[in-house]
């Protein structure tokens, strides 16, 4: 027997699963004139004037001891660039610094860009990294489009272009009240992800998009999980809750999975719905997880980028290279509409919260007002051989998410 909300099955079609998990590139367009109106918020920030050649810094570990951080480093330079050559006319001066993935390195580095003359800073990779400069940014007036996810950090001078846990839970929330309402049940790791799956699910009922009946932690250990299966199980059931939220990702999904499967809730009691830590192989070699939703990129836009920056490269982009191409395409998008509308200030707070937001890499993305970025997104499907498409993502934020 299928979950309660499986039969409103939308079509799918098949997507397999990438040795790297990249994004996909929509060509600028022209934004409408930004609004008069808007309200900026936060502290003062540097005029930047869009007529002359504009300075961003950006801050990454190249020397980073982890090879994967290094990796990444190189590749979110790499999609930076590539962004700044779609938008020439915006006279933009990129300036790489190395963070080597080091708080006092990388407070090093945003001195000596500042001193330089940075107008912005985009990165740090690293929430703890992005904390220690941020002080120094506040105090030169300075954005920071960080490309930490850690939602704590944000305010200020700090923006986060990194994926939260917060909304992918807003948008599978929806999508899942949508389509079968019911209530939610969350089953989340006693870990600052954890936390903030929580106010995630905090802000679902707070914007009335669904109601969340049951929230219980778990000691993030095989006999913690093991041991709190049983009570959430039984929550489940008291409430009558329709979804099951698992916000985990890899052999800790397979681990918590298979505890509450053991305890009696499993795809035929209750819809599994989780976040983009559910986009690896691990998820589709557990049968288990078959048939469960979760928010992802759209897998369209993920395939073009990949393409394109393989031939621009000559190898695949690393997971997180898309928020290099983003931060650089906001940059671009700030300094040329500052020029064609007459602003004084490119990168002042009312235009980096503009409505209608931005065109990344993964698509229409913008920033909401406690200053972290919410990104038009698919609900993808666990399937046999991939991952399928339940909802392709909304072509902008008019279209709705």
């Amino acid at each position: 027997m299928r979950s309660p909300l499986s039969k409103h099955r939308a079509s799918s079609r098949p997507i397999f699963v990438l040795a790297a998990l990249a994004v996909a590139l929509l060509s600028a367009c022209a934004a409408p004139r930004p609004s008069e109106s808007a309200r900026p918020t936060g502290p003062l920030v540097k005029q930047v004037d869009p007529r002359g050649v504009v300075s961003v810094a950006m801050l990454v570990p190249l020397s980073a001891a982890d090879a994967t951080a290094a990796r990444y480093a190189d590749a979110l330079a790499n999609s930076a660039r590539l962004a700044l050559s779609d938008q020439p006319e915006s006279d933009i001066r990129l300036s790489v610094y190395d963070t080597a993935g080091l708080p006092e390195t990388a407070t090093a580095s945003a001195r000596r860009a500042i001193a330089e003359g940075a107008d912005m800073i985009i990165g740090p990779l690293f929430g703890a990294n992005t904390a220690e400069i941020a002080p120094l940014a506040e105090a030169s007036g300075i954005q920071v489009l960080s490309f930490s996810n850690r939602t704590p950090i944000a305010g200020g001078p700090v923006w986060l272009l990194g994926n939260t846990f917060e909304a992918d839970i807003r948008r599978i929330a929806s999508y899942a009240a949508r389509v079968g309402g019911g209530q939610i049940a969350l089953f989340f790791g006693q870990t600052e992800e954890g936390e903030a799956a929580r106010r995630g699910a905090d802000q679902v009922e707070a914007r009335g998009i669904a109601q969340v009946a049951v929230r219980l932690p778990y000691e993030r250990s095989v006999e913690g999980i093991r041991q709190a299966a049983g009570p959430f199980a039984d929550a489940v059931r008291a409430s009558g809750a329709t979804a099951v939220l698992l916000p985990s990702g890899g052999q800790e999904l397979t681990a918590v999975a298979g505890a509450i499967r053991a305890n009696g809730i499993g795809t035929a009691q209750a819809q599994l719905l989780g976040t983009q830590r559910w986009r690896t192989r691990t998820t589709l070699e557990d049968r288990s997880l078959r048939g469960g939703w979760f928010a992802g990129p759209d897998p369209v836009r993920l395939n073009a980028f990949n393409e394109r920056y393989t031939r621009a490269y000559g190898e695949p982009p690393a997971a997180l290279a898309y928020l290099g191409y983003d931060a650089m395409a906001i940059a671009t998008r700030l300094v040329t509409d500052g020029r064609a509308f007459g602003l004084g200030n490119a990168f002042a707070v009312e235009q980096l919260l503009r409505p209608d937001g931005f065109i990344g890499a993964l698509g229409p993305l913008r920033f909401t007002p406690d200053q972290t970025v919410e990104r038009a997104t698919a609900v993808l499907e666990v399937g046999r051989r991939g991952f399928d498409v339940r909802e392709a993502a909304p072509a902008s934020f008019a279209a709705g998410l």
